[in-house]
């Protein structure tokens, strides 16, 4: 997968789940590689209150009571204001907490180390309620559009085996539709996959 961006997305914030910071101890001893957190849960389940959005130095509360009140912006402590209800929560402490442990003792955010397969951008939220996961595409495509702009896009060795794979699998489709009447799963779903990682290089 080296050579290849990953981005990965801590999914059903909105049911009780493990710790956050046991799920990325894990994807980094699973996968091998650097997790850096870009929000934080506060909360979870039924008491799931909103993510502590580092990135975009904003708190993006779940369930808001109108647009006006959808994020409350962090100061240059990074804490949200002291007449907010959620300021002495216990969930958003425990959030804050954690995201100084983090900026103080975790991986640092680095581009080259993203584009490499090195390091993955983690995001928490949960698509079934639609939270977190529109701010994870939005921040997926800025971040490649900014790597666009440094670098030109170069066809390298990598590209040119994925290229020969992605044309062996296509023909290998249509010869197993062909004989058999009916479509491989696999190389119905390996192009894709392998467009996409195209793409996103």
């Amino acid at each position: 997968m080296r050579g290849i961006p990953i981005f990965t997305f801590m999914n059903k914030l909105d049911r009780d789940g493990r710790d956050p910071l046991d799920l990325i101890a894990e994807l980094e001893d699973v996968l091998g590689i650097e997790g850096y957190p870009m929000n934080w849960p506060i909360g979870m389940g039924k008491e799931l209150k909103g993510l502590y959005d580092r990135y975009h130095n904003r708190v993006a509360m779940f369930r808001p009571d109108s647009e006006e009140t959808a994020y409350v912006p962090l100061d240059d402590d990074g804490d949200i204001p002291a007449d907010n209800p959620l300021h002495d929560d216990s969930w958003y402490e425990d959030a804050r907490d954690n995201m100084e442990l983090i900026e103080d003792a975790g991986n640092a955010f680095d581009m080259d180390k993203i584009a490499k397969g090195d390091q993955t951008p983690v995001f928490f939220g949960s698509a079934l309620a639609n939270f977190g996961s529109r701010l994870s595409l939005r921040l997926i495509c800025s971040l490649r559009r900014s790597r666009k702009n440094t670098r030109r896009l170069k066809v390298t060795k990598l590209n040119q085996r994925m290229t020969i794979f992605l044309v062996l699998c296509l023909r290998f489709k249509r010869t197993w539709t062909r004989s058999t009447g009916t479509e491989s799963r696999l190389c119905g779903s390996v192009p894709a996959a392998l467009t996409m990682a195209w793409t996103s290089h």
